[in-house]
């Protein structure tokens, strides 16, 4: 390239860059809408049975005697669950299909405590990876505080999975 050709293509950019620069910043009602985050097509209480309490119980496990993990592939799977715990906690603040579900979402708690267990859920991840079974308890208490302050608040029942097997819809 010659340096006039050089010369005239730095000029048209920074010609470019000027003119870009005087215009005037979008407004939000120029851009468009983002569209609605998704809903899950399940109830936040089918999510909470199969994907917050099957991986929440087989991490709690490791707490009894005689079955802590003793292999790589045992701190694997608990890494593995705290992913899942994680995961679901972002999920249930996006709603479901249960008749409440909508209205728990908008509410401070329900994300608050959805957020401290994915924290929660996290630190497990970290102990599992690192083998530490001291953090991974630690962080098992942490996961339940945030379930039994949501339970608490919203589902004080606490249903368990076995009582949700009977409670299928189509089921007796």
């Amino acid at each position: 390239m010659s340096k006039t050709s050089f010369t005239a293509t730095l000029t048209m950019f920074a010609a470019a860059a000027a003119l870009s620069a005087c215009s005037p910043a979008p407004t939000p009602s120029d851009t468009a809408s983002a569209p609605p985050a998704p809903t899950p097509p399940f109830s936040i209480n089918e999510m909470m049975v199969m994907i917050v309490d099957q991986p929440g119980e087989l991490l709690w496990d490791v707490e009894k005697a005689g079955h802590a993990p003793k292999t790589d592939e045992d701190w694997y799977n608990l890494e593995n669950h705290a992913v899942s715990l994680a995961s679901a906690a972002t999920l249930i603040q996006l709603g479901g299909t249960g008749p409440a579900d909508a209205g728990w979402v908008k509410q401070d708690t329900w994300r608050s405590t959805a957020q401290q267990l994915g924290t929660a859920a996290l630190a497990a991840r970290t102990a599992a990876h690192a083998k530490d079974l001291a953090a991974l308890t630690t962080a098992n208490g942490q996961i339940v505080a945030a379930c039994e302050g949501c339970h608490k608040e919203f589902k004080p029942d606490i249903p368990t999975g076995k009582l949700f097997l009977h409670q299928r819809p189509g089921s007796n």
